[in-house]
């Protein structure tokens, strides 16, 4: 099960920015990625849908900081 998710501005490599995802369970990161979206809103319901959560988009602390960044664990719920 999912416990936490993280969405972020991935400027790694600068020829190839964009919007990436960690998901983690008992604290072992078990799925990432690259995903779509011109804003983190957009990404965040992109990570919904990609990962097939039971959550809401309201339920993701966001932040513009660095790009933009959301989070969601399960004591947001």
């Amino acid at each position: 099960m999912i416990d936490k998710v993280e969405i972020y501005w991935d400027r790694q490599d600068c020829s190839n920015e964009g919007w990436a995802y960690r998901a983690w369970s008992d604290g072992e990161t078990i799925a990432s990625g690259a995903i779509d979206g011109r804003l983190v809103s957009n990404a965040i319901q992109a990570t919904i849908y990609e990962l097939d959560l039971p959550i809401a988009a309201d339920e993701f602390a966001v932040t513009d900081a660095d790009g933009g960044f959301a989070v969601w664990d399960i004591s947001n719920k």
